[in-house]
């Protein structure tokens, strides 16, 4: 945050000449940069969902942009800056982590790693092997495992960014705990079976082709 919006303007600001001009290119890429990543987020969420629920993509697409909207507004407040600062923090140090966590656990021992390798090698002209289920299994899990835990010891040790404890905390508890819930309430309700079958993403693959 403070490179895009405090370093790199001020360094444009004190070039000899056309800083004005660089100065909307660069925030003219800023944007682009912002829609772009936003629609790979959004896209990632939308086809989950319709991929589980048979939704209507547009419909889902749809209330995800809208309620992202309105749930973004805080951050263009006067505070604004420091919210996105320690949730961007809390979401991508331990958020992500605790994510991937629980993806190779998921997908490693519930949902059977080799389904998905049979899938990938089904599209892709890379083939991968039967080491690829161990490191889904037990590598990558321990490796962020790992990670999770330092990253903790170093909160304890000295808050981000010297905020104050209790603002860390409610945050923190208003940002991961809110996503926990949301991903609680859609993983609720179970699969179908036939959608986790090797068959169904192979017929899935010939109707994309």
């Amino acid at each position: 945050i403070t490179l895009a919006f405090v370093v790199f303007p001020e360094g444009i600001s004190l070039l000899p000449a056309f800083n004005n001009l660089f100065g909307m290119i660069f925030f003219g890429v800023l944007v682009i940069a912002g829609i772009s990543s936003g629609i790979s987020l959004i896209e990632a969420f939308s086809a989950a969902i319709t991929d589980k629920f048979n939704f209507d993509r547009r419909v889902v697409v749809t209330s995800v942009c809208v309620l992202g909207f309105f749930g973004s507004i805080i951050f263009t407040t006067s505070a604004g800056l420091y919210w996105l600062d320690i949730a961007d923090h809390y979401l991508m140090k331990y958020g992500l982590v605790v994510a991937g966590i629980l993806e190779c656990v998921i997908i490693g021992w519930f949902l059977k790693a080799r389904v998905l390798r049979n899938h990938i090698n089904a599209v892709s002209t890379s083939k991968i092997t039967r080491v690829w289920d161990l490191l889904i299994k037990y590598v990558a899990p321990a490796v962020l495992f790992i990670i999770l835990a330092a990253s903790f010891v170093q909160e304890i040790k000295e808050p981000y960014g010297n905020y104050s404890v209790f603002s860390l905390a409610v945050i923190a508890a208003l940002f991961l705990g809110g996503a926990a819930l949301i991903a609680l309430l859609f993983t609720l309700p179970k699969w179908e079976k036939e959608k986790l079958k090797y068959d169904h993403f192979a017929e899935e693959d010939k109707i994309l082709v």
